[in-house]
Parts: C-alpha cells; structure tokens; sequence
C-alpha cells in the first residue's frame, strides 16, 4: 500500500485526505473515512439541515459534530477552517475557538491567506493544512508555515477565485511518481532540461521565481517580457535551425549582439 510524508505527517494509513465538502460531510462520514485509514474532515454546516446566522450557534453545532466523530474514531480527523470575508470575520473565529478547544489534531484552512490562523493553530499542537489555488498562493502559505498545501484547481469546485485554472494547468502538479522513484525522476528531469538553451532557461527561472511573488496580472506581463528576450540570443536562431534541419541543436547560451 502507498504511504507518502503526507501519512506520516498526519498520522494516517493512506494518503487519502476527503475533501470538506460544505453541506455534505457529518460526523458519521468523517469517521469511516478516517476509521478507513485516510483523513476525514468536517466541512463548514457539516451535518447541518438548515442555515443559522448566529455565529455562536454555528460554532455549537461544529462542537457538536466534532465529539460525535471522536465517539465513532479514534483515528485523526480534520475540520475546514475558512479565512473569512467581509462580515464572516465572527463565524470563522467562533469556530476556530471550538476547534482549539476541542482539541482537534488538524485544520484545513481554505479561502485566503496562510498568515491569519497559521500560528494560532500550530501554536495549540494542530497540524495546518492549506488550500491553495496558484503556485504563489503554495509559496505564501509554505512562508506562513503551514505544514503542507492541498492544491486545489477549479475542477475542486467551491471558493477557487478568479484567476484559477485545472490543477495540472496551473502547473501544481504535473506528474506523480512513488517516492522511492522521486530522485531519479528529478534527475531525469534535470538531464532533459541541461540539454536546453542556458538563457532561456534562465529566463524562465526569472519568470517562475519572480513572477511568484507578484499579483497575475504583473506575472503575465513578466513572463511575456522573458519570452520575447528569449528572440534576441543565438541560441533562437540555432533552435530554428536545427528544426528545419532535423538535426540536435548545439545551444552556446550567447546573446545576439546588436
């Protein structure tokens, strides 16, 4: 059976984290899931019928279903703590008090920024997982120090913003590979790519490292920069060359001079 940091992290058999699914999960769900070996977790009005606009009430109801899941499991479980919007600022803390009161050993946190609950949550022993939707949205979480990221493109549905593409589009994933696989995959990969022009993929390095810590609109527009500064090095010319040719290309990583 597949076990990956992710089971060691969480304590679980199998990297299988159930999505927290508002409206949908309950104790009942979360407990087989987790008793199944992966990780369950109580979504927002998790084993609700009805909407409450009472704050308060809507933390008891969360309490409620948190220790009616540790009465079906022993086994860890989570709950999805969501960064709130204008005017959500009192559902997200009163359920972030139950949560740490209730002592539960892992938060997924969705729907903003890593830096709001964070420590708060590490700092009571909780492991914090956080959903991200971009690489610069994985970048600032891993900065706030969650423990690891859930990679969440807009076939997740839910909350996913609006400059939000596939998971494997966005490029958060683009391949799996068993871990004892891993280093020579990586390795593989790095032969392909020292086979490639150096300034290009310096450029691209530019646009990945950069562009990441910048809104979409300003990483596109760096990004398009480094593309067309990729037309003015011999090697785009040998590229065309080679092409046409149909031969290997010998890339020198120079610049056309003007």
């Amino acid at each position: 059976m597949l076990k990956t940091r992710v089971c060691e992290l969480l304590n679980i058999q199998h990297p299988v984290v159930q999505a927290s699914m508002a409206w949908v999960t309950s104790a009942e769900m979360v407990a087989a899931v987790s008793n199944a070996g992966g990780l369950g977790t109580l979504g927002p009005n998790a084993g609700a019928t009805i909407i409450t606009r009472d704050p308060q009430e809507n933390a008891e109801r969360m309490r409620a279903q948190i220790r009616k899941t540790k009465e079906l499991t022993t086994k860890p479980f989570a709950v999805n703590v969501v960064v709130p919007g204008p005017g959500e600022e009192a559902f997200s803390e009163e359920t972030v008090k139950v949560v740490l009161e209730e002592g539960v050993p892992v938060a997924i946190v969705s729907q903003g920024s890593g830096r709001v609950y964070t420590d708060r949550l590490k700092q009571a022993g909780m492991k914090v997982l956080h959903v991200v939707g971009t690489p610069r949205h994985a970048g600032s979480a891993e900065a706030a120090g969650v423990d690891a990221v859930i990679t969440s493109g807009t076939e997740g549905g839910g909350h996913s913003g609006f400059d939000q593409l596939t998971t494997f589009t966005l490029g958060l994933v683009n391949k799996l590979v068993p871990p004892d696989n891993l280093m020579a995959e990586a390795k593989e990969l790095a032969r392909k790519l020292l086979s490639k022009s150096s300034v290009t993929l310096s450029l691209a390095k530019k646009a990945i490292n950069s562009g990441a810590e910048m809104d979409i609109s300003s990483g596109l527009d760096l990004e398009a920069q480094c593309f067309a500064l990729c037309f003015a090095t011999e090697d785009q010319k040998e590229g065309i060359s080679a092409f046409l040719e149909k031969r290997k290309p010998q890339f020198k990583g120079k610049v056309v001079k003007r």
